[in-house]
């Protein structure tokens, strides 16, 4: 981000990606419309998993546990 340089695309989705929550260094989340949440590999910005299940819309609500 500090150089505004694309890296990558996140193509997995089929809806728009709502949230973006980073793990340590090496993983990051995003959750999307399509109701999926995929993890991803920050080294090589591989898809790790996509997880599926969600019948509605995920959204960030802001709140962290």
């Amino acid at each position: 981000m500090r150089k505004k340089k694309e890296i990558g695309l996140l193509t997995l989705h089929e809806g728009t990606i709502n949230s973006i929550a980073f793990y340590q260094s090496s993983s990051m989340l995003t959750a999307s419309d399509d109701g999926t949440i995929c993890i991803w590999d920050t080294k090589d910005w591989v898809n790790l998993k996509t997880l599926k299940g969600h019948k509605s819309v995920l959204r960030d609500t802001g709140e962290y546990r």
